[in-house]
């Protein structure tokens, strides 16, 4: 078995603009861009948009279908999650894109304000300062809201900028052209396990792969009900007892099952006990714990020789670092030390 993981590096090192940085920027330009059309042609763009901003609405207008841009705008106006992103960003600048943290630091802001008690009326004289930008959102200070409902609000925000991402990714991203990468394209790969919402591999290298897509596939021919994409975090690595109940939602195991994402996976790990010869590529994965339960089974298998891809050193280091926390450190060193070490590192060779 030659088992593929791919994360959005992969994408990347195709130069395709997937970044949660990306997204952002297009729905800023979109909030911006008063798009008018003729028939399905771009017909007039605002003159407040700079000649920049302008060549970009074209290009993507370009790739986009009207009904998947007119669905994407109407997502993303005045939602709160995309207020959230932005005003992260302007803080902290443009390199910001950890989307999945903020998610959480919301939510979690908002559940210590809840005074333990899901049905009290919100106060948002009690709230800290960094969630502002909530209190004003969808008229809260005019409408009581318990916790209960604001919760729920903010899940139904959540599932717009989802959806939008998934116009984004199969109504743009997958539609534009790339170069494969020479090294990926030479390997017999018999599985493919994405935690990418593109077909970037099956689409450019071998469409006959065996693939699941752990987080969702992107397809604009779904409604925005049966969007299966996952976008949020796991806490499920902590104790018990440190759960929240508001916030299971939120996390990707939850999403997983709710969602009901692809599970091949498990298939795939029955067939590697029987199976003398494994071997696994992980490329352009960041190897973040929260994707930790999944990796870990693989990383762990006994039957399975794993060659980790890596960017650069600060990349490796990075890697390291999450390994040791999802596999601990005393079987990171016994897994990658020996004269025959069971994870090795290798130069991103797409590079």
């Amino acid at each position: 078995m030659n088992l593929l993981i791919i994360g959005n590096g992969f994408d990347i090192a195709h130069k395709l603009p997937t970044k949660y940085k990306d997204f952002l920027h297009i729905c800023t330009l979109a909030e911006k861009a008063q798009v008018l059309w003729r028939e399905d042609t771009l017909f007039v763009l605002p003159e407040s948009l700079t000649n920049r901003e302008q060549e970009e609405v074209k290009l993507i207008c370009s790739k986009m279908e009207r009904n998947v841009w007119t669905e994407f705008v109407e997502l993303i106006k005045n939602n709160f999650w995309i207020k959230q992103f932005q005003s992260r960003k302007d803080i902290i600048g443009e390199n910001w894109i950890n989307l999945e943290e903020e998610i959480h630091y919301v939510l979690e802001a908002v559940h210590r304000n809840m005074l333990n008690s899901m049905n009290e009326i919100v106060s948002i004289a009690t709230w800290s300062r960094e969630l502002t930008l909530l209190s004003k959102f969808s008229g809260l200070q005019k409408v009581p809201y318990t916790y209960r409902e604001l919760f729920l609000k903010l899940m139904e925000e959540h599932k717009k900028v989802v959806r939008a991402l998934e116009l984004y990714m199969d109504g743009y991203i997958n539609k534009l052209s790339i170069e494969p990468i020479p090294y990926i394209g030479s390997r017999h790969i018999t599985r493919l396990l994405s935690f990418n919402y593109t077909d970037t591999y099956t689409e450019h290298y071998n469409a006959t792969v065996e693939t699941c897509y752990l987080h969702g596939k992107a397809d604009i021919r779904k409604t925005a009900n049966k969007c299966n994409m996952i976008l949020g975090f796991d806490d499920h690595f902590l104790d018990e007892a440190k759960v929240i109940a508001e916030l299971v939602p939120f996390e990707k195991y939850c999403q997983r099952i709710v969602n009901r994402t692809d599970s091949k996976y498990l298939e795939w790990i029955n067939e590697m006990e029987d199976c003398e010869d494994v071997n696994i590529l992980i490329y352009g994965h960041s190897l973040g714990t929260s994707d930790g339960d999944v990796l870990r089974v693989f990383l762990l298998h006994e039957n399975a020789k794993v060659t980790i891809f890596y960017y650069d050193e600060i990349d490796r280091a990075e890697k390291i670092k999450n390994l040791a926390i999802i596999l601990g450190p005393n079987n990171l060193i016994k897994l990658t030390g020996g004269n025959n070490p069971r994870i090795q590192f290798d130069t991103d060779s797409g590079h």
